[in-house]
């Protein structure tokens, strides 16, 4: 995999990830008319206004933020799950991450996880992680699928585990000041826009449609200036090493349109679960943008589900399952296995060079983007994490 790939990935998505969190944050608006909601599927709520929903929504977010915390504290488990797409540029990637926090251990090797970045454009994946509870690291890049035994062990797995959680796109929802700022969209949105209504016994669904937030863009781009100003030159020789961009350049980008096509929350028994999303707009360089996606959370152990031929444990029954769907001989069979199989390794060495810290709203989220761990596959070749 080229060096600069995974980090320009981090980068978009930690970008792309200020503006979700940004709309529901920004500043009152004079308001629009407020009213009863309507049109939608399932039994629809009609008696509440925007700012009931609206609390409603903030309300299950709160419960779900305790209920998080109280597993966390007990020591148990907590499952997230996110899948997104995202477009910026020449960019279209595909990312899945799933994971098991498990918080009966202090530094989380107990926990497991899952990463994907699949590259749409291109139709190949950039970047597996798999990584099992009993220590086990998994992965895939363009110069192979490895597997590193007692992964979990080793002083590596911190800086990796630090890593993959800044995939995790929940705990932008799950954040107080998230869910306070929830209840100020009631100033600026039409009561058409916004509906609740119920899709089982326990849960309802909340659904914000075709939001114009053009209005707000320059607190989102003020935002994103300040994020990145604070690097000035000082990581420009090192960022366009290792990721082929001087970061500095980033306090650059500016939205020209923001657009919520659609949000949705889910909540069972009024505790918040789940949201998808879908954003869209242009840049100011004429570039169009949009994330779409969905994220999950429960505070409670959920199977990972992976991808075919990403689970070592039916990687042999994924195989069979293939060539027999596609009629392949026993020969292409064999072929797919060796080419799909992961072939063990080890660490030889790892170094450190710095972090990237973005604040967003008061709360400071810090990534190390200069972290290597250099693996050893064979006698002539080696594969970095960057």
């Amino acid at each position: 995999m080229k060096k600069t790939t995974l980090a320009k990935i981090l980068i978009l998505v930690l970008v792309l990830a200020c503006v979700v969190g940004m709309i529901f944050a920004c500043e009152k608006t004079p308001s629009n008319p407020s009213g009863s909601t309507s049109g939608s599927s399932g039994t629809e709520v009609h008696s509440k206004t925007k700012a009931e929903i609206l609390e409603d929504l903030s309300s299950g977010l709160t419960s779900a933020i305790s209920s998080v915390k109280s597993t966390e504290k007990g020591g148990g488990t907590v499952s997230v799950a996110s899948e997104y797409e995202i477009t910026m540029s020449k960019y279209k990637y595909e990312i899945t991450y799933s994971a098991n926090y498990d918080y009966s251990s202090q530094n989380g090797a107990r926990s497991s996880f899952y990463l994907k970045v699949f590259d749409s454009e291109y139709h190949m994946t950039r970047l597996m992680l798999y990584y099992k509870a009993d220590g086990s690291l998994y992965y895939e890049t363009e110069e192979g699928r490895y597997t590193i035994k007692n992964f979990g062990q080793t002083g590596a797995f911190q800086a990796l585990y630090s890593f993959v959680k800044y995939f995790d796109m929940s705990s932008m929802v799950l954040d107080e000041n998230f869910a306070s700022a929830v209840v100020e969209l009631d100033t600026y949105i039409n009561a058409k826009n916004l509906t609740q209504y119920t899709t089982s016994e326990n849960r309802e669904n909340i659904s914000l449609e075709d939001v114009n937030f053009d209005a707000r863009k320059s607190v989102v781009n003020n935002i994103l200036t300040s994020a990145f100003t604070r690097f000035s030159t000082t990581y420009d020789a090192l960022s366009k090493e290792y990721l082929g961009i001087e970061i500095s350049r980033l306090a650059e980008v500016q939205l020209s349109t923001l657009n919520a096509n659609k949000v949705e929350f889910y909540t069972k028994n009024s505790v918040f679960d789940e949201t998808a999303f879908d954003f869209s707009g242009i840049l100011e360089s004429n570039d169009d943008y949009s994330l779409k996606g969905s994220i999950a959370v429960y505070p409670e152990k959920v199977a990972i589900v992976l991808d075919q031929f990403d689970d070592p444990d039916s990687l042999e029954k994924d195989v069979l399952t293939y060539a027999n769907k596609n009629k392949l001989s026993l020969e292409k069979q064999s072929e797919i296995l060796a080419e799909k199989s992961f072939k063990e390794t080890s660490i030889s060495r790892k170094t450190y060079d710095g972090t990237l810290e973005i604040d967003v709203f008061g709360t400071v989220y810090e990534a190390r983007l200069f972290y290597d761990i250099d693996i050893q596959n064979d006698a002539n070749s080696k594969a970095s994490f960057r």
